[in-house]
């Protein structure tokens, strides 16, 4: 291929092609920059307000120096009630009370529900059927004399019949004075 173009007018046109091509990447480049600047204000902005919020604060705290003494205060009086809230009452933990209750059974009880209700004194309802009248009474002496039971109350109308009685007996743990 022939080359009208002369060899000084060459140059002039490659030095005119790399100026344009660097011009263009230079709008291109500064383009970018210009999003990149715009993309960060709102970090600026949220920076600023950062920066506002912890010289109130400073502020504040210089002039309230009394709040921390409340604070204080509150948070002695939070461990006040959390120490009396540790302080164990000794209570009778129903599984273990029921566990006994069954360990005292004579032979010839057999229990259908046990019922506890803490609203009540700390209490156990328990249901079920004696073979005698006998063996129910001995039960619920039994009960009695033991050290984790207050009391064993049955309702007369349960002794109404000589064998097989369904009964209800309540009984208060130790410790509900």
């Amino acid at each position: 291929m022939i080359n009208l173009i002369p060899p000084e007018g060459q140059t002039v046109m490659r030095r005119e092609y790399m100026f344009r091509t660097l011009a263009a990447f230079s709008l291109l480049f500064a383009g970018v920059f210009v999003l990149l600047t715009v993309s960060l204000i709102p970090t600026y902005v949220l920076i600023e307000a950062q920066i506002n919020e912890f010289q109130f604060e400073i502020t504040q705290s210089e002039q309230g120096g009394g709040s921390l003494d409340k604070v204080k205060q509150d948070v002695n009086l939070t461990k006040e009630i959390i120490t009396q809230l540790k302080t164990p009452t000794s209570p009778v933990v129903i599984s273990e009370a029921i566990d006994a209750i069954q360990s005292l059974a004579p032979q010839g009880i057999f229990f259908k529900t046990f019922t506890a209700d803490g609203s009540k004194g700390n209490t156990i309802q328990l249901q079920g059927t004696s073979l005698t009248r006998d063996t129910l009474s001995r039960f619920k002496q039994v009960v009695e004399k033991s050290d984790m039971f207050n009391a064993a109350e049955i309702p007369i109308s349960d002794l109404a019949h000589d064998a097989n009685l369904p009964f209800v007996m309540t009984i208060t743990l130790a410790g509900d004075n």
